[in-house]
């Protein structure tokens, strides 16, 4: 997301966090959000704690060197991650259960065919 050209989705987060509705950003989404203050207090990650640094944000003590992270109410990650950013999103809205979600991540992250027919079962 370029600089300049995220209001919309920033003003949007804002709103939706305030009103406890789920917010995911992944990639330069979660510069975005850095730069506008909303990870200075709130657990999360992206592709790398430098560049949210360079965005002059303040939430470095809140950056977890994680795949995905999910927590009050917003789910982030960086670019590398994006399986596992699908999973911690469907998991906040609830959507399936622990073990469709491990059965997802075995599926489209490792490859792991076994888990196969745990999706098709949902």
């Amino acid at each position: 997301m370029q600089p300049g050209r995220e209001e919309t989705f920033v003003e949007s987060a804002k709103q939706f966090l305030n009103a406890g509705v789920p917010v995911a950003a992944i990639c330069g989404a979660t510069e975005a959000l850095a730069r506008a203050g909303l990870l200075d207090n709130r657990p999360h990650t992206a592709a790398a704690k430098e560049a949210l640094e360079a965005t002059g944000y303040k939430g470095g003590d809140h950056y977890l060197d994680q795949r995905a992270v999910a927590a009050d109410g917003l789910v982030t990650a960086g670019p590398q991650s994006p399986v596992q950013f699908a999973r911690a999103t469907l998991a906040m809205l609830g959507l399936m259960s622990d073990e469709v979600l491990e059965a997802y991540e075995a599926l489209f992250h490792r490859g792991d065919p076994s888990a196969f027919p745990v999706l098709m079962s949902i």
